[in-house]
């Protein structure tokens, strides 16, 4: 059984890891969303697709081993709780993994938050990128396809100064 329980505590600890690395890039992301730069977007989503399957892998893993140990801890149930296996856990093991919970707890707070901030980026980036289509769609309504009317009408500016002030 020491030999599954270590195991669990280096699942855990990769686990931890991932959802740190997740953490930064969504960070990243954040950065490459408020700078405007989508081609940036692609690769760290790309990036993002190889950590969440790295981190589907690891807790199907810890899944299969928490049952295997809650079988042999005799804890009822079918999907024990780190918490469950902690109580009936070793020491060093039943510290370690309270830990592992809280700190897995944390981070996967500070995901979901950072992860909500920036859907709200997007989506109101979107609603910018909608509004001026529908600008331009209705400038093109109003001048035939001509956008030379619309955009006489917007005052120039050139190097901080109106033209209409030049003359």
């Amino acid at each position: 059984m020491q030999v599954s329980l270590r195991k669990l505590s280096d699942i855990l600890g990769r686990e931890h890891g991932q959802y740190r690395k997740l953490l930064e890039l969504l960070s990243v992301q954040r950065e490459a969303i408020v700078s405007h730069h989508p081609e940036d977007l692609n690769e760290i989503l790309k990036y993002q697709g190889t950590i969440i399957l790295e981190l589907k892998a690891l807790d199907e893993a810890r899944a299969a081993l928490m049952r295997k140990l809650a079988r042999n801890l005799c804890i009822p149930g079918t999907e024990p709780t780190l918490s469950q296996i902690a109580d009936c856990a070793e020491e060093p093991f039943a510290t370690e993994y309270r830990s592992f919970a809280q700190q897995l707890r944390g981070v996967v707070q500070e995901v979901e938050k950072v992860h909500q901030d920036n859907s709200y980026l997007l989506d109101r980036s979107l609603d910018h990128v909608n509004g001026m289509l529908r600008l331009f769609t209705s400038a093109e309504v109003a001048g035939s396809g001509d956008y030379t009317r619309f955009i006489q009408h917007q005052p120039r500016v050139e190097q901080g100064r109106l033209l209409g002030e030049m003359a």
